[in-house]
């Protein structure tokens, strides 16, 4: 059984080996050792030659955020270290929409009935339990039920994804962005900015419908026909 002393000097030389690591010219190689020196430097409150690792970490580690919070929550930065989480969980949630979607358009394709309902349901509750904008949900919709050729729910869906834009603004008082806007204050001026860039979007997603293959069907419907020719760029 090893002593103390024996288990102190073997930690050491392992440390020593991570240190040689480092400058490996294989970038997974290197991330690793950067990551377990992270680790034990902040265990010990050595909080500069953590950070110093953090910063050189390859621009693909995943897991840098996580670092970076752990690293200032140690330090008694709190808040930073939530509103770096906060960054990370919303990234997450935009990759998790993004593969649920490419998953039922893939379903779609396949004609798999079953399987892409699931999946539409599954992004529309996904939407509203993480707070993300109500018009992501809504263009899922108008998706899957223009795939089907149902003109009246596609063009309700349509509807929804306008009329819900203005209300983007929920996001900043979701508690999942609690400290990413904890500073945030809608002035006059970020008024009229979140105004213009509301009515740019409106213009960008009903041209891309009118433009969509998959929208074709409702190129003669009056209503749609009124909704281009309000955005029309």
């Amino acid at each position: 059984m090893l002593g103390v002393e024996d288990k102190e000097k073997y930690e050491v030389e392992i440390e020593k080996l991570y240190e040689k690591l480092i400058d490996s010219n294989d970038i997974e190689v290197s991330d690793s050792a950067k990551t377990m020196l992270i680790s034990k430097y902040t265990q010990r409150n050595k909080f500069e030659k953590a950070q110093s690792l953090i910063n050189v970490l390859s621009s693909i580690n995943e897991h840098k955020n996580e670092y970076q919070a752990e690293l200032d929550f140690n330090q008694g930065k709190v808040d930073e270290a939530c509103r770096l989480i906060e960054i990370q969980i919303n990234r997450t949630l935009m990759w998790l929409f993004v593969n649920l979607s490419n998953i039922l358009k893939y379903s779609l394709e396949n004609s798999d009935e079953k399987t892409a309902e699931y999946y539409k349901n599954l992004i529309v509750k996904t939407v509203n339990l993480y707070d993300m904008p109500d018009h992501m949900a809504y263009m899922t919709e108008a998706e899957f039920y223009a795939d089907h050729k149902d003109e009246e729910r596609t063009l309700e869906s349509i509807r929804k994804v306008i009329q819900s834009l203005p209300k983007m603004r929920k996001t900043y008082d979701s508690v999942l962005c609690k400290h990413i806007y904890k500073d945030f204050h809608m002035d006059d001026k970020k008024k009229k900015h979140f105004s213009n860039m509301i009515k740019q979007l409106k213009k960008t997603i009903v041209n891309a419908l009118k433009d969509d293959e998959k929208f074709f069907f409702i190129n003669d419907n009056e209503e749609f026909k009124k909704l281009v020719k309000e955005y029309e760029v």
